[in-house]
C-alpha cells in the first residue's frame, strides 16, 4: 500500500469506478478518494438502458449503483458534471474539463466507451439515436412512443435489444446491418443466424450485408436510402459498436490502440491502472490481448485495477471468464467464456429457441451460448473452471437435449 496519506483518483463515474472506490475502502486504504464523472447523475447501470429503460409502461426510475447516502459513507468525494482533459504522468496530475488540476498518488482509469457513430449521420437530431446515457435512452424511448417504424442501423447485442423493445412497443422494425453473417464474429455464424431466426419470428425485416448510402431527417420522420430502396421511419437508432474514451490521454505516455493498453495485472505503469470496457490487457489463461465490454467484467476489473494502483508491488494478473446476457423478445441469452474457435456446434431445439452452441479449441472447450436455458449456462461455467475437455462439453450439451 502507499505510505503516507496517499490520494486515489479514480477517472470515470462508472460501474468500474464505483467497485474500485469499494475494493479501495474494504482494503483498509484510509487516503482521500477523488471518484469523477462527465455525466452529473450518480452511478448507474447501463445495460437497463436498451432493456427496461425503453418500455413504453411509464419512464422507468433510475436507480443508482449506490445511494447518495451509500456513497457519502465511502467517503469518496465526487466530481459529476466533469471530464478529465489530459494526464501529466510525470506529475501525476490529472487536468480536469474545467482547467482545475488534481494530484493524484494512485490513478484508476474507468473511462469506458461511447457509441461509435456514422458519417453523415447527425445523433443530435431528435429522430436520430445512439445510446449509451439515461437522457438518449429516454429520447429514444419517447420516440418509440409515435406509431412510427424505426429502423435500426447495427444487428449486434444493443441493436437487437432495441428492436425487441420496439416489436413490444408495436412498432415494425427493419434492421439494417453491413455483415453478411450478423454477430458471426462474437457468436460463430451457425449460431448467429440461429439468433436473427429470432428477429424474423417477430417480422422483424434484416437487411445484410448493406450499408446507409444516405440519411435524410425531417421534422415528422426520417428517410434513408440502401441501395436503390428508400425507406421511411419515425426514428433511427445507431448501433454499430463503439469507441473507447481515451482521447483526454494523447500526449500522456500512456499506450493507447483501441483502448488502454495494460499488463496483465492492468497495470499502466506503477500506480496507474485501467479497468472496464476501456481496459485492454492480455489475460493469461486465454493467452490473448482483449478489452471486453459487459457489466461482470467491469465489476471484477474495477476491485483488481484498484488493488493495482494501491499496491504497486503486489500485484498479481487479472483473469476472468468472459460472461454476457441478453434478452429479446423475451428469450434469454447468454454467452461465457471465448468464442474464438476452431469448430461451433449446435445442440437442441433452434425452432423452438432453446438450444446451446458450444466453442471449441484445440481439444478444450473454449466457450458456450446458451439460448432460452438459463440454468444450463451455470453448468458450462463449472465446465469452464474445471478447464473441461471438449467431449465433456458436447456429452453435457447432448444430456441437457
Amino acid at each position: 500500500m502507499i505510505p503516507g496519506t496517499p490520494r486515489l483518483l479514480i477517472v470515470g463515474a462508472s460501474l468500474a469506478g464505483l467497485r474500485a472506490v469499494e475494493a479501495a475502502r474494504k482494503s483498509g486504504f484510509a487516503g482521500a478518494i477523488t471518484l469523477i464523472g462527465a455525466e452529473s447523475e450518480l452511478p448507474y447501470d447501463r445495460p437497463p438502458l436498451t432493456k427496461e429503460r425503453l418500455k413504453l409502461d411509464g419512464r422507468q426510475p433510475s436507480k443508482p449503483l449506490k445511494s447518495a447516502e451509500g456513497l457519502a459513507e465511502l467517503d469518496v468525494e465526487l466530481r459529476l458534471g466533469q471530464s478529465a482533459a489530459s494526464l501529466d504522468i510525470d506529475s501525476r496530475t490529472v487536468t480536469l474539463d474545467s482547467d482545475e488540476v488534481l494530484s493524484y498518488d494512485a490513478l484508476v482509469i474507468a473511462t469506458g466507451v461511447r457509441p461509435r457513430l456514422l458519417d453523415g449521420v447527425d445523433v443530435t437530431h431528435p429522430r436520430i439515436h445512439a445510446i449509451r446515457t439515461l437522457d438518449s435512452a429516454d429520447a429514444l424511448r419517447e420516440s418509440l412512443a409515435e406509431n412510427q417504424p424505426v429502423l435500426i442501423v447495427g444487428a449486434g447485442f444493443i441493436g437487437s435489444e432495441v428492436a425487441s423493445a420496439a416489436v413490444a412497443s408495436g412498432r415494425s422494425v427493419t434492421i439494417i446491418e453491413a455483415a453478411q453473417h450478423p454477430l458471426s464474429h462474437v457468436v460463430g455464424i451457425q449460431a448467429g443466424a440461429a439468433l436473427m431466426d429470432l428477429h424474423r419470428r417477430r417480422g422483424v425485416t434484416l437487411r445484410c450485408g448493406r450499408t446507409l448510402d444516405s440519411v435524410s431527417p425531417f421534422d415528422d420522420h426520417i428517410e434513408v436510402r440502401v441501395g436503390e430502396k428508400v425507406m421511411s421511419a419515425g426514428c433511427l437508432v445507431v448501433a454499430v459498436g463503439t469507441v473507447p474514451n481515451t482521447e483526454w490521454l494523447a500526449g500522456s505516455g500512456v499506450p493507447v490502440d483501441n483502448g488502454v493498453l495494460c499488463e496483465p495485472d492492468l497495470s499502466v505503469e506503477s500506480g496507474v491502472s485501467a479497468a472496464g470496457d476501456v481496459a485492454s490487457w492480455v489475460d493469461p489463461r486465454w493467452g490473448v490481448r482483449r478489452r471486453v465490454e459487459h457489466r461482470t467484467n467491469a465489476a471484477e476489473q474495477g476491485k483488481h485495477a484498484a488493488a493495482t494502483a494501491l499496491d504497486p508491488d503486489g500485484t498479481t494478473p487479472f483473469s476472468s471468464i468472459p460472461y454476457v446476457w441478453t434478452e429479446w423478445y423475451g428469450v434469454k441469452i447468454q454467452v461465457i467464456g471465448q468464442t474464438d474457435a476452431d469448430e461451433e456446434l449446435l445442440v437442441g431445439d433452434v425452432e423452438g429457441e432453446s438450444f446451446v452452441a458450444l466453442y471449441r479449441k484445440g481439444a478444450q472447450l473454449r466457450g458456450a451460448l446458451t439460448v432460452g436455458r438459463p440454468a444450463a449456462t451455470q453448468k458450462f461455467r463449472k465446465l469452464l473452471t474445471d478447464r473441461a475437455s471438449w467431449d465433456e462439453a458436447v456429452t453435457l450439451a447432448q444430456e441437457l437435449g
